[in-house]
């Protein structure tokens, strides 16, 4: 769903806002500390993610949001939320509205849910349902909002949302035990490449026991395909490039039967044409498990490599997902990469391999931690993302002027709405 325009009455009780977000793919959010630039972000992502118990906890008159079809429009009195969607083309005005269900009672603030939809104390769960794997635990706006907002998915449909936070060098995961603990994010995005590089291994062979057992029959099936030897070695040549690219970057491992050089005669004989036909044909199907990927991490790569990243290089393979190497070959911990080495990192992993196509992205303050160089760069790095992920929208909140690098037309000024000289 399109999202064209944020308006915000009266936030924190003083600041009034009008954002026309449909004028670029980029839009870039620029203002003082302290005009609100990451609780706008906050709010276009508690609305999309179904959080409605922020809007309790922000001060404003009222909020709308206009999307392509239809505008909503958010206010809180008495400590209910009422939103009204108008729909612009047939006029039509349909109203909803959301309690706030924040308990006093500290033991329901994390409960959990029977499959029934019963809900259980957490206190309670401890002491008679300990490690019973039927339980699902939910947080507070779990609970209330998987039934009562149904109606959302419908205003949402299928976009997805990806918010990268000011703060992310760290990521809160939950334990066996229940409980939560702290994990470097560049930690948890190098296992999540190594899970993604081994699940494209896995339909890969998925793919290889279908086309395996099926070759004979295909062959007959095949006999009256005609291919010149020539073409047959040109496509050879090309399944060999193909495969030496997946082998560079880490995704397939070097096999020196099947990577050494396909053929080793100047040409190939008439009668053998048909079988290395329907080879090739299987092997580029097999291989094809692989092209998302491969184009994301070839971009990954290339866009560290373009910082020139102090004495270091990138390494990738199934085992290890991302992993560094100093200019003498050792190997340097994740931990002791520097705080702006891991935000770059952070950053275009999250842009790159978490995000889909047509989603929102929310970034916040991309500029912490790098070197005014990398700032500089960060929009010309943003655009060759968007070739690749076919992101909707890109919403940034900064206050670098190196981030906007002269890109004055995408941005949106806070402090001179505010002082009446600007949008």
């Amino acid at each position: 769903m399109k999202l064209k325009s944020l308006t915000v009455s009266k936030l924190f009780d003083r600041l009034d806002y009008s954002l026309y977000l449909d004028q670029d793919i980029i839009t870039i959010i620029t203002g003082p500390n302290g005009y609100g630039k990451t609780i706008l972000l906050k709010i276009i992502n508690n609305f999309m993610t179904k959080n409605l118990q922020f809007f309790f906890q922000i001060k404003f008159e009222y909020i709308e949001i206009e999307f392509a079809d239809y505008t909503l429009k958010l206010e809180v009195i008495d400590n209910i939320l009422y939103i009204e969607k108008t729909y612009l083309i047939i006029n039509k005005i349909e109203s909803f509205t959301y309690q706030n269900d924040s308990i006093k009672n500290s033991e329901f603030l994390v409960g959990f849910e029977l499959e029934d939809g019963q809900l259980i104390k957490k206190n309670y769960l401890k002491s008679k349902y300990k490690n019973k794997f039927f339980l699902k635990e939910s947080n507070d706006t779990d609970i209330y909002s998987s039934k009562a907002l149904e109606w959302l998915d419908e205003v949402i449909g299928k976009t997805e949302i990806t918010f990268i936070k000011a703060q992310r060098l760290e990521t809160l995961n939950e334990n066996s035990d229940m409980g939560m603990s702290t994990e470097l994010t560049i930690k948890k995005f190098s296992k999540d490449l190594s899970r993604k590089i081994r699940k494209a291994s896995e339909v890969s062979s998925s793919i290889a026991q279908r086309l395996d057992s099926t070759f004979p029959r295909r062959l007959f099936e095949f006999s009256h395909v005609d291919s010149s030897p020539e073409f047959i070695k040109d496509r050879l040549l090309g399944l060999q490039d193909t495969r030496s690219n997946f082998i560079k970057y880490g995704l397939l491992e070097f096999d020196e039967e099947n990577d050494s050089l396909i053929f080793r005669k100047n040409s190939i004989e008439k009668a053998y044409t048909n079988v290395l036909n329907l080879y090739i044909e299987d092997a580029l199907e097999k291989l094809s498990a692989y092209d998302e990927l491969y184009s994301k991490v070839e971009l990954f790569v290339s866009l560290l490599n373009e910082k020139m990243l102090a004495f270091k290089n990138i390494k990738i393979n199934q085992e290890r997902g991302f992993y560094f190497v100093s200019d003498f070959g050792d190997e340097i911990e994740l931990e002791n990469l520097s705080s702006g080495e891991q935000n770059q990192i952070v950053l275009f992993y999250d842009m790159i391999f978490n995000t889909k196509e047509n989603s929102i992205v929310l970034i916040d303050e991309p500029e912490i931690s790098l070197h005014v160089a990398w700032q500089k760069e960060f929009l010309d790095s943003l655009q060759k993302i968007l070739k690749v992920n076919h992101i909707d929208k890109v919403i940034i909140a900064t206050h670098s002027p190196q981030v906007i690098n002269g890109k004055w037309g995408l941005t949106i000024d806070l402090f001179k709405i505010i002082n009446g000289e600007s949008k």
